[in-house]
């Protein structure tokens, strides 16, 4: 899937997001284009992260239209938008790691379930490795994220 080069790679028309008449999120429009930077900032409770999850497919907009990459994916189900996600990076603020797993296993887990990654189960073993290898971190695949410090776990 391709979009044409002027169009807006992430566009918000008239979004907003609420439960009952509470709303987190009001009448957000915005567009974000191939090269720009959009920094959302505002105080705590202000609807940051409810956006952040709209645009990600997390929650589902009360009203208005999200577009990602030129497809409306306002009303996407969830498998449809496995093919938009698998085309989005997402860095965690405090890491996104699942506490269950190793190192090691939370390295391979995208590459395992992303079939756009397309990474043979040969291959990951070797990918994991040199990934922690080049971040400093070879010697942590055998522990699990409660082990390491904050720093290590970004």
């Amino acid at each position: 899937m391709s979009e044409p080069n002027d169009a807006p790679i992430l566009a918000f028309e008239d979004v907003s997001f609420g439960f009952g008449d509470q709303y987190a999120l009001r009448n957000a429009t915005f567009e974000v284009r191939r090269g720009e930077t959009l920094i959302i900032h505002g105080a705590a409770g202000s609807g940051k992260t409810v956006l952040l999850k709209i645009a990600l497919g997390l929650l589902r907009a009360t009203s208005g239209r999200v577009t990602v990459f030129g497809e409306d994916v306002t009303r996407l189900s969830e498998r449809e938008w496995y093919a938009v996600r698998s085309r989005i990076g997402v860095l965690f603020q405090e890491g996104g790691l699942f506490d269950s797993l190793t190192i090691e296993d939370n390295v391979a887990y995208p590459l395992l379930n992303q079939g756009r990654l397309n990474v043979s189960e040969e291959k990951v073993q070797a990918r994991v490795e040199q990934s922690l290898e080049f971040v400093e971190l070879g010697h942590t695949l055998e522990k699990f994220p409660s082990e390491l410090s904050g720093g290590m776990r970004r």
